[in-house]
């Protein structure tokens, strides 16, 4: 009994020294009805972005000002 118990460790210690392992889950959806059918329109033109309340990320000065700061790159990249 000790041996696969022995084993079974080395094998659960083997799987968790894998450098990276990821958990994939794709979804696939199906269309309800065929494109021909669906009329989807969209605008020529785009209403004008509103950049009233906005502040650079590249202006210090004005970050300050408005108490915000940029976030610090992700770890590991």
């Amino acid at each position: 009994m000790k041996k696969y118990f022995g084993i079974l460790l080395c094998l659960l210690s083997w799987s968790a020294a894998a450098e990276r392992q990821f958990d994939v889950e794709v979804i696939v959806f199906k269309r309800n009805l065929s494109p021909e059918v669906v009329k989807e329109s969209w605008p020529e033109q785009t209403p004008a972005v509103d950049f009233a309340g906005s502040v650079s990320a590249s202006n210090s000065a004005s970050m300050l000002i408005n108490d915000l700061q940029v976030l610090p790159e992700a770890l590991g990249n």
